[in-house]
């Protein structure tokens, strides 16, 4: 495989400066109707909305409510009568699977619970499994999409113990997993599933000692591994934060939070390492601790509700970016002895990222090369398409300016080739073109066009 890092600067200069566009952010919403103030609630969505359950309201008071968010307009719908105690600091998450928001655990001014809830859409039911965690609060919980379980890890007991185990509920009964490896103890973290990766990952809390955990983890349903990440959140990690899988980049996103003070800035774990995405203070998003965050797929955006400051929120903000990445064909290939090439992207072009491209059936007789170019409309005075009949293939097409070209070799029957794409403002938002071409002995034959959008994120 050949890896080309396109020169930056040089980039900057030759794309048109009117395409730059903002990264992605956070945006204030105005709902006609909200949920009341709260903090320590929880999010999970049913693949089309928000929904928001329970939270701590100020004054002793608990909610016992349950919210539906649709990313305009908030709905209560709580049933009349049935619901679990109102509650906070309890884990949710929605089971795809069976259609299914599980509920398990909290706190209310009485103690600490133990119980397990389900709402199917009209009713909440008490489960009664043989086997269920002990009482707690403050652990943490999400639906693992690949194995369809839901994954419990650590929290607070009634005594006030920290606790690292690991749990799972299959719909009918909960299991205690156990594994080589475990985080230590820890409450008030956060856990997502990553669903690009295929782990739960898990990011700060309250260690035994007190204070805030930087450590990140990630569980693949039978061991827990420690990311040795270089940057964590603020250098000592957080806990009591909002925290979202958002797979349009396929990064986590996380969001508020408490260490040595309450926080506003916003940063992305791309399972690697954590990036400081910076505060949103002129969108409103103050320093906030208790919030709740969730994607919802048909939105295609991360929704953030409410938490605490000097006082109890109930502000709803959405994170997404104005500039996606895309990548599209278009254009006739022309064939050589092995088949008709075609030109796919394994990744998308994000700004920052490196775009991985591909091209078969190719000949192994063949030497591969990938043209990019800025333009896909013209081309040393000439205009584009223009026929290849000079180059001894008339039956095939020039469809970009062939402003760079990169070699590579046939590995099976496939050319491949990576594409460093550097973040620059100034290429957000523009095309990059791409067509691989052959030479086969005196012949040459051809991909059509690949179109890279440039997302900013």
């Amino acid at each position: 495989m050949r890896k080309l890092l396109l020169p930056a600067t040089a980039l900057a200069l030759a794309l048109p400066s009117s395409l730059v566009t903002a990264q992605a952010a956070w945006t204030v919403l105005t709902p006609a109707t909200s949920p009341s103030p709260r903090g320590g609630h929880g999010a999970s969505t049913d693949g089309a909305n928000m929904l928001v359950f329970g939270g701590n309201l100020g004054g002793g008071a608990f909610s016992d409510e349950l919210w539906r968010f649709d990313g305009t307009n908030w709905q209560d719908i709580s049933p009349a009568s049935g619901r679990p105690a109102g509650r906070d600091w309890h884990c949710q998450a929605f089971d795809l699977l069976r259609n299914r928001l599980v509920v398990f655990g909290g706190h209310d001014a009485a103690g600490v619970y133990g119980d397990t809830w389900e709402f199917d859409g009209t009713t909440w039911t008490q489960q009664f499994p043989v086997n269920a965690p002990a009482p707690r609060d403050q652990s943490a919980m999400a639906y693992d999409f690949t194995r369809g379980r839901v994954v419990l890890f650590g929290g607070r007991d009634a005594a006030g113990a920290r606790l690292n185990d690991t749990w799972e509920y299959d719909g009918t009964n909960w299991t205690q997993i156990g594994t080589v490896n475990s985080p230590s103890v820890r409450s008030r973290h956060n856990m997502v599933y990553d669903l690009q990766r295929g782990v739960m990952v898990m990011h700060g809390g309250i260690p035994a000692g007190g204070g805030q955990d930087p450590e990140t983890w990630t569980y693949d349903g039978n061991d827990w591994t420690q990311v040795m990440t270089p940057n964590p959140p603020f250098g000592t990690g957080l806990f009591q934060f909002g925290m979202a899988y958002d797979p349009t980049r396929g990064q986590v996103i996380l969001q508020g939070g408490s260490n040595t003070a309450l926080r506003s800035k916003t940063f992305s774990f791309d399972g690697a390492d954590w990036t400081d995405r910076g505060n949103f203070l002129g969108q409103g998003l103050i320093a906030r601790t208790g919030n709740a965050m969730v994607y919802v797929p048909a939105l295609g955006k991360v929704f953030n509700f409410g938490g605490f400051n000097s006082t109890f929120l109930n502000d709803s903000y959405e994170w997404s970016t104005s500039t996606p990445a895309s990548f599209v064909t278009g254009g006739s290939a022309c064939a050589g002895s092995a088949g008709t090439p075609g030109l796919t992207a394994t990744t998308q072009p994000w700004a920052g990222d490196t775009l991985q491209l591909s091209a078969s059936p190719v000949s192994a007789a063949s030497l591969p090369f990938l043209l990019v170019g800025i333009s896909n409309q013209s081309w040393g005075g000439g205009s584009l398409p223009a026929s290849l009949a000079f180059a001894g293939a008339p039956n095939c097409q020039l469809y970009c300016s062939p402003d760079v070209g990169v070699p590579t070799v046939v590995q099976g029957a496939t050319a491949n080739w990576s594409v460093a794409l550097p973040d620059l403002p100034a290429i957000y938002g523009a095309n990059l073109y791409f067509q691989s071409l052959f030479i086969e002995g005196f012949a040459l034959y051809a991909t059509g066009l690949g179109t890279a959008t440039i997302g900013a994120y």
